[in-house]
């Protein structure tokens, strides 16, 4: 998979997180992929470091929803 495909396939996984936060997590992912291209890894070992899509939004999810638990 591709840095494009995997981005796709997460902010589809964050749903229904809100669209600014998917945005943030998106941006964050691209350009973590993208540095670490300039070092001259490769990109499909680099997203197939990140793990299964699903598993990383799960996460992803659960620590949005935490720190808004601890926010109240």
């Amino acid at each position: 998979m591709n840095q494009a495909e995997f981005i796709e396939r997460l902010r589809g996984a964050l749903l229904p997180m809100p669209q600014d936060e998917i945005e943030k997590i998106a941006q964050y992912y691209s350009e973590y992929i993208a540095d670490a291209v300039e070092t001259g890894q490769n990109e499909h070992a680099v997203v197939a470091s990140l793990g299964d899509v699903h598993v990383l939004a799960s996460k992803l999810k659960a620590e949005q929803h935490f720190e808004k638990a601890v926010k109240k």
